[in-house]
């Protein structure tokens, strides 16, 4: 293939990516280096290196656009990700007549020498209306992982809900395995 292969200077092991980095509307190849060398030294230092290429940039024609595939780092190629797996339905029904006013708490654990050890996600107080509900995945400011979490560590987990009022609490959890 003409103009390649492209070069850099020693020790290039992180992935080159394809990205439209400069918003010109054409690809761009990135890389880098973690050392860089001259004849016989080296200069201590790493360098970043960016090919502008004669292709349009669309995103959808980028089909492996990240480390690992995709931002859930699955490393599948072709896989959807309701294949994957399913998550419940984060959502709060209220199916009474009066609005329902509360403290929602959000938690995700992570089971450790048989404790579970908490990350509080979110804490909000917040009205859900007569004969309505809330959805926890889009809602601000008591949403689901506002703070964008990401479990990387092999491990026993779950999320963990309380909702609480003068009139008690209600909780709810969900587990899975990270391996």
């Amino acid at each position: 293939m003409e103009g390649f292969p492209k070069v850099t200077e020693n020790k290039a092991q992180a992935s080159a990516t394809i990205e439209d980095i400069d918003n010109d509307g054409k690809l761009d190849l990135v890389a880098s280096s973690d050392q860089d060398a001259e004849e016989r030294s080296f200069k201590n230092r790493g360098s970043l290196y960016v090919w502008n290429l004669e292709g349009d940039y669309d995103k959808s024609n980028l089909p492996w656009p990240t480390f690992h595939h995709d931002l859930g780092r699955t490393g599948n190629f072709g896989v959807l990700k309701k294949n994957v797996f399913s998550l419940p339905q984060s959502k709060i029904v209220n199916n009474g007549n009066e609005s329902l006013v509360g403290n929602l708490k959000l938690i995700l654990q992570k089971k450790s020498s048989g404790t579970w050890l908490s990350q509080e996600i979110s804490n909000a107080n917040l009205s859900i209306p007569a004969n309505d509900l809330i959805k926890l995945d889009s809602g601000v400011p008591y949403g689901w992982n506002l703070k964008e979490v990401v479990v990387r560590s092999p491990g026993q987990y779950r999320v963990y809900g309380v909702f609480s009022n003068s009139e008690g609490a209600i909780n709810s959890s969900w587990e899975f395995n990270v391996i």
